[in-house]
């Protein structure tokens, strides 16, 4: 990691980095599927946590197809999204933030974004609501788009200029940093990711304990 000065473009990831939301958006999945039974709800949570940063819409898919093993499900599908829509958007807003980055002042040519497996509207709303939005001078993304198709995209876009750093709190978030050519750094005090830490010396990553220790850096 260079210093934070270094870099044309920061990027972060919401949940776990900016958002202490992880817990409350697990629990949000699991409410959202309780009606099929504790059992299967349980099951689409544990999936949940082992897979940071990747979109509501391929998890929920994954819960129709290869939890409950229907063929077709594309009005509960649908349904399901609505109510995990409602619940993740009321937790994120009452969730602890870190706000540490508002203290950091931008070189000119410096570029913020969000990069996030959380839903694009809602997180522009989120952060419009709670005051945030703003700082984030080169845009807020999410899905249905995954991170690393959003990355190439931005990339080709020139929105993203390297050198450029991806903070993140979980294994996909590594991935998708290394396949598109940038640094990482791993924050762990928020994390869902259980192995993190092995995960993290096995790979050589660069970890901070939260926001405020990257910009004491």
């Amino acid at each position: 990691m260079l210093p934070l000065s270094s870099y044309n473009t920061i990027i972060f990831d919401c949940d776990g980095v900016i958002l202490n939301s992880n817990k409350a958006v697990s629990k949000c999945f699991f409410n959202t599927v309780i009606e099929y039974g504790e059992p299967h709800a349980l099951e689409l949570e544990a999936f949940n946590k082992l897979n940071g940063g990747v979109s509501r819409n391929k998890k929920f898919d994954h819960f129709f197809k290869n939890i409950l093993k229907k063929n077709s499900y594309e009005v509960e599908y649908r349904e399901a999204l609505k109510i995990f829509s409602d619940l993740s958007m009321l937790s994120r807003l009452e969730c602890d933030i870190n706000k540490s980055f508002l203290n950091y002042k931008l070189n000119i040519d410096q570029r913020f974004m969000v990069i996030s497996g959380a839903n694009q509207e809602e997180l522009n709303k989120i952060f419009e609501l709670r005051g945030i939005k703003d700082f984030f001078n080169f845009g807020i993304f999410g899905s249905p788009d995954d991170k690393d198709k959003i990355i190439k995209r931005e990339i080709k876009n020139t929105n993203i200029v390297f050198p450029a750093l991806y903070i993140g709190d979980s294994k996909y978030d590594h991935i998708v940093s290394i396949n598109n050519g940038l640094d990482f750094v791993f924050i762990s005090n928020w994390t869902e990711f259980s192995d993190w830490q092995i995960y993290s010396d096995k790979h050589e990553l660069e970890c901070f304990e939260s926001l405020d220790c990257v910009f004491k850096w």
